[in-house]
């Protein structure tokens, strides 16, 4: 089976792309793979040379900075108003923003961990299986 489509950009041709993936009709082909090959080749060919670079067109983001990740000590865990609800309660740092991930026992390989970004300190996980184990890491902060 073959199909062409063809659509403007930020009208879900990504997610169409994604799907025949994982329906098996794949490769799919999107433009985004075209120009991060290009910007890729376009890297490659100028090496160092910033100028090479500032004429090629692309945009030249600045030079990448370090940030720092750090994992808070302070955590705390509560049941949770209702059923498959777990309180997290983060203290003792002054992150803006927190990922939190969990999975059911016990942890394989096959593991799928959900992971839930809050910019707040206390979080409810929901939708976990009742009197079931979970599997938590510390969430980890972001300045």
């Amino acid at each position: 089976m073959q199909i062409i489509g063809v659509g403007v950009g930020r009208t879900g041709t990504y997610s169409l792309k994604m799907a025949i993936d994982q329906l098996g009709f794949g490769p799919c082909h999107h433009m985004e793979a075209v120009l991060q090959n290009l910007g890729r080749y376009v890297i490659m060919t100028a090496g160092d040379n910033r100028t090479m670079l500032i004429s090629s067109g692309f945009d030249v983001r600045k030079d990448p900075e370090s940030t720092t990740l750090d994992t808070p000590h302070l955590v705390s865990l509560a049941t949770g108003k209702n059923p498959g609800e777990v309180m997290v309660k983060v203290n003792g740092t002054d992150a803006r923003s927190f990922v939190y991930e969990c999975t059911a026992d016990p942890i394989t390989d096959a593991s799928i961990w959900t992971q839930e970004v809050s910019t707040r300190k206390n979080h409810v996980l929901a939708g976990l299986k009742p009197s079931g184990k979970i599997w938590g890491i510390n969430p980890t902060k972001f300045p």
